[in-house]
């Protein structure tokens, strides 16, 4: 099940990588807090794993889930267990580009996050939920403002840029190349 998002891409200050990360996680967390089965005001009790790589995103994902009105804690101990496992996330570039003929470079982006879902009742050691939940948020960037929005530190909010395209490479050095033809040639041609 995805959730998908859309941002209007501000060219003044298009949020960070890790920001829309968090954001997704909170929907996710949100939505996985729905489908409980749980009463409200119930305490779950969640694991996120893999804690090495998931720890930026953790608390936006319990965040989520509290929004739905259950007490959240962190551990195995509870009646009901709730696990995440962070199976993507990531963010890619694509379709490198001018932005009009003599603008900036720009790159769609496309920030992506799925996270496996199982709820057990530890009394009973049934399988309650057991899903996966996915979020992405699209938008386009300028490529002299990527170095900002990645985080150095954390390599999932960094992606790879694309290379631009053949024509892209050329139609510059091209329309100078013609703009100075047709510049000689009239040059020559009202002369004579």
């Amino acid at each position: 099940m995805g959730i998908a998002g859309e941002q209007a891409g501000d060219s003044s200050s298009p949020p960070s990588n890790l920001d829309l990360m968090r954001e997704i996680a909170i929907e996710i967390g949100s939505q996985a807090g729905k489908s409980l089965p749980a009463t409200a005001n119930d305490t779950v009790w969640t694991i996120v794993r893999p804690r090495e790589t998931a720890w930026y995103i953790e608390s936006f994902l319990l965040q989520g889930v509290a929004e739905n009105g259950y007490k959240v804690l962190s551990g195995t101990d509870g009646r009901l267990t709730l696990d995440f496992g962070l199976t993507e996330i990531a963010v890619r570039y694509s379709d490198a580009r001018s932005d009009g003929l003599f603008g900036e470079t720009i790159v769609d982006r496309e920030v992506v996050v799925t996270v496996s879902t199982t709820m057990i009742n530890r009394i009973s050691g049934e399988l309650l939920v057991n899903r996966d939940i996915s979020g992405t948020r699209r938008d386009t960037v300028a490529v002299s403002r990527i170095k900002s929005l990645e985080n150095p530190n954390i390599t999932v909010t960094q992606g790879e840029l694309p290379a631009e395209g053949f024509f892209s490479n050329l139609a510059g050095p091209l329309i100078v190349l013609g703009a100075l033809g047709v510049a000689v040639y009239l040059l020559f041609h009202v002369r004579s």
